[in-house]
């Protein structure tokens, strides 16, 4: 149900929307009928599990390890690359040769293939570190299982400055790919309370994003694979032309519907989708402060609300109790201030603030690679990077934020998603409305025809052939 182009609206019944669960972006649930409306591994820095900031201890003077610096006979089956790799999880681990380790502690800090390991020879809640190393000596770790193993060392390093939820979730993200984050986790860097920076960060993104950041990495990586391969998501489906409505501008039948729309205006509410910086029109500002036109210079935002308040004179020019149609503007944190200052500026170009709500679209993690790294400043390595989710973000934050119940409550029965520059849209609401109404549509959205072989988007119905058919729904 969310817009396709700048030169897209839609209007969805808010039965719908009202009872939409929390979904994860990007993934949204399948619309109800729809139809359209033409017009290298550095060492630990701490000593111990435990100890925060403990410097290491010097080089012991004993006899050496007998796995480090000997040529121990391991089998024969087990490489000097497995050796080497052993030598490493263990110098990350910073265990001694002999004695015990808590296995709960070694699960928490060791690579998820390695814990059957682990829980195999594991007594009383103890394991012998001997045993252990015997027990891998026929299991090869990876490079990336050794780099696991010392970003959970340096985590459990900066516990001490961390929330138990931070903690538990820098583990995760420690399994999820992302250990990468944690390698500049020092000493000094624990001292600044550097790790505490980045872990707000990290927490506030996993609060907000449905299913947290695990779900969200998982999700990232199936599509970032599916985009390298160059799959084409829509295989399997043919195009059809879905059921609607060819309207001419003026025309009687234009009319009517527009006129059974009018009649639908004092149960809507409007959805200004405003997230994004006029960057690829070469203007640094939010887009809704452009002009409209020269002539007299209105902004997008200016004219949006002088239609909506017009609509709404002509909604209550009949009605026993008089209505003011809501409208809400989903901002991202690139736009908010800026939208906040224009309607503060122009005191809301007119419109009561009780018909305003300002919802805050949240940003993400970037990722700087296929493999759904996360991106953090070249510069700052605890300041992670962010970007806004796209446009698809409204329908879950209006579910989220409560305000569909609300107006669902207040008696609102359509809304009107409309873009941040798409003038034009304001002079087929009230028809496309109309039609909505008259055919009964959930969900009906508004374009222009397309030209063949014109760059912009069109909207069909993707009908599974047999193919499609044998597909399993992720």
């Amino acid at each position: 149900a969310s817009s396709i182009d700048d030169a897209t609206s839609n209007l969805t019944s808010l039965t719908s929307l009202t009872s939409l669960p929390p979904q994860p972006h990007r993934n949204p649930p399948p619309p109800a009928p729809h139809t359209h409306t033409s017009l290298p591994l550095p060492p630990s820095p701490f000593s111990s599990p435990s100890s925060l900031l403990r410097p290491p201890p010097p080089p012991p003077q004993s006899p050496p390890s007998p796995w480090r610096g000997t040529t121990r006979k391991m089998g024969a089956e087990q490489s000097a690359k497995a050796a080497a790799s052993i030598d490493d999880f263990f110098t990350a681990l910073d265990y001694k040769s002999d004695g015990f380790a808590d296995s709960n502690e070694l699960v928490a800090l060791a690579p998820a293939d390695v814990e059957p390991i682990i829980s195999g020879i594991s007594k009383d809640g103890k394991v012998k570190i001997a045993e252990l190393k015997e027990a891998l000596s026929k299991h090869e770790l990876s490079k990336e299982a050794i780099q696991i193993v010392a970003s959970k060392f340096r985590v459990k390093g900066c516990e001490s400055l961390l929330s138990p939820s931070e903690f538990k979730l820098a583990m995760k993200l420690c399994d999820a790919g992302q250990d990468h984050l944690f390698r500049a986790w020092n000493e000094e860097a624990a001292k600044e309370g550097k790790p505490k920076v980045l872990m707000g960060s990290l927490a506030a993104c996993n609060e907000k994003y449905p299913g947290g950041l695990v779900k969200y990495i998982e999700k990232a990586k199936v599509l970032l694979a599916s985009s390298k391969a160059g799959a084409n998501p829509f295989s399997g489906y043919t195009p059809e032309i879905p059921h609607g409505v060819n309207l001419a501008y003026g025309d009687e039948k234009f009319s009517g519907y527009e006129k059974a729309g009018l009649a639908e205006l004092k149960g809507a509410a409007f959805v200004l989708v405003a997230g994004g910086l006029g960057e690829r029109l070469g203007y640094g500002g939010i887009k809704v402060a452009l002009p409209v036109e020269i002539t007299t210079m209105t902004c997008y935002l200016q004219f949006y609300i002088q239609h909506i308040l017009e609509f709404q004179k002509l909604a209550n020019a009949d009605a026993k109790t008089p209505v003011k149609l809501p409208l809400a503007i989903m901002t991202s944190g690139d736009t908010h201030d800026k939208t906040v200052e224009l309607l503060k500026t122009n005191a809301n170009f007119g419109m009561d603030q009780e018909q305003l709500t300002l919802i805050k679209q949240d940003k993400v993690p970037a990722l700087s690679n296929n493999d759904a790294a996360f991106a953090v400043d070249k510069d700052d390595p605890f300041k992670l990077l962010t970007k806004p989710h796209g446009h698809g973000d409204v329908h879950l934050l209006l579910h989220q934020s409560g305000l569909a119940q609300k107006w669902a409550e207040s008696g609102v029965k359509w809304i009107s998603f409309f873009q941040d520059t798409n003038g034009l849209v304001f002079n087929a609401i009230p028809a496309c409305l109309g039609v909505s109404k008259e055919l009964g549509l959930e969900v009906n959205s508004l374009t222009v025809p397309r030209k063949p072989g014109e760059a912009v988007g069109a909207i069909c119905k993707l009908v599974p052939n047999e193919e499609g058919k044998k597909k399993k729904t992720p």
